[in-house]
């Protein structure tokens, strides 16, 4: 939010849970204070039950761009759900509707038809993870069932400054993800969860239960899991989680990488050193 500051900026969530309302402790949402002190966008915006599609956020972050740029401020996307900044660097095919698939094909099997997507449409594959097992199959049973794939809808019409945060040392990472869950778990999770749950506002068939932690602590609750498990098994998908993300990071291309500060040693920017970084970064830019 310094940064924010600075340029006159306004916040757009680029993640694909804090849209839901109710999900507070898991999402790490930012306070109402936070809120007070510089506008947050496409948060509290729809019910768990309710889908909320790529895009959906395309179309909704396009209406926010020009509607915070022509008050003279600028949009600052923030968030970690990669295929939703994706559709802004890489814009967004539109696809129709297509059979539900007999089964979900295998990494191995997504990697091969994801090679042949490449050989037929090389700009709508890039916009695709290969391990993305369910988009791939979803694109390859369109091209068996039209024969071609359907034009992509074109990226956000505006200079996109990337910036991406990393850590010096995986082990970092790993114990910050690990301080997040058990921190979590401290404000309250478990009976966050337990009160979605008897109010009926959560169930394990709605959209928002895809997100990291709540199924987790779901299974919990319903006694399939125990209490240790439940922590173990969050920490872990929320590693895989991480790697995705960086795997998302390294197929695009201008993005200025700045390594924060590590808690194993080395200490290579300090949050005020990678705030006066961003800035040196976005200045030209913003004054151009």
């Amino acid at each position: 939010m310094p940064l924010c500051h600075k340029i006159n900026g306004e916040i757009i969530s680029v993640d694909s849970i804090q849209v839901y309302r109710h999900l507070n402790i898991g999402t790490t949402k930012p306070s109402a204070a936070d809120k007070a002190s510089v506008p947050h966008h496409l948060i509290d915006i729809t019910e768990p039950a309710h889908s909320y599609s790529a895009g959906d956020f395309c179309r909704d972050a396009a209406t926010l761009i020009n509607d915070i740029t022509t008050r003279g401020k600028i949009p600052v996307f923030v968030g970690g759900s990669m295929f939703y900044f994706n559709t802004l660097i890489n814009g967004l095919s539109h696809l129709p509707p297509t059979p539900p698939a007999a089964q979900t094909i295998s990494t191995q099997e997504s990697i091969r038809l994801h090679k042949q997507l490449v050989t037929i449409a090389p700009q709508i594959a890039a916009g695709i993870h290969p391990h993305n097992a369910q988009r791939v199959q979803r694109y390859w049973t369109i091209y068996q069932h039209l024969g071609q794939l359907p034009p992509k809808r074109p990226p956000i019409p505006h200079n996109m400054i990337l910036l991406a945060l990393t850590l010096p040392q995986r082990m970092d990472l790993y114990q910050r993800i690990a301080s997040r869950f058990k921190k979590m778990l401290a404000r309250g999770l478990v009976d966050e969860v337990i009160t979605l749950r008897n109010t009926g506002i959560l169930s394990p068939n709605m959209p928002a239960m895809r997100a990291i932690g709540y199924r987790d602590v779901w299974e919990y609750i319903e006694g399939n899991t125990s209490y240790t498990e439940m922590e173990e098994r969050a920490i872990a998908h929320t590693r895989q989680l991480a790697k995705r993300q960086m795997t998302w990071l390294k197929h695009w291309r201008n993005i200025r990488w700045l390594q924060g500060e590590s808690r194993t040693g080395s200490t290579p920017l300090t949050t005020d050193q990678l705030l006066d970084k961003s800035i040196s970064i976005l200045t030209p830019h913003l004054t151009a």
